[in-house]
């Protein structure tokens, strides 16, 4: 997969935006004055559309191909972060 940065931005820049992901930068970016969970759930909104993107998914999709292909690059997301920090491995 693409690592991409994460970036704050000056939200005096656009206070309309509180996140966008540029594809072609591998960054994504995240308004400064955002408080610290909406910060996070701002970062999984560009994941999800970093996912639709990579997946090529189309509107009028079927609900099945949409949910496997968001359930996968979560996945990949997660494995690539931090999902063993939180799930027993022992199994």
């Amino acid at each position: 997969g693409v690592d991409y940065e994460v970036v704050e931005f000056d939200s005096r820049l656009n206070r309309n935006l509180m996140g966008e992901e540029v594809y072609a930068e591998s960054k994504i970016y995240i308004a400064d004055n955002l408080p610290p969970d909406k910060k996070r759930e701002t970062l999984l909104h560009e994941i999800m559309h970093i996912i639709y993107q990579n997946c090529y998914l189309q509107p009028g999709d079927e609900e099945e191909r949409v949910v496997s292909a968001l359930s996968t690059g979560l996945y990949q997301v997660l494995a690539d972060n931090f999902l063993e920090k939180y799930v027993d491995n022992s199994n």
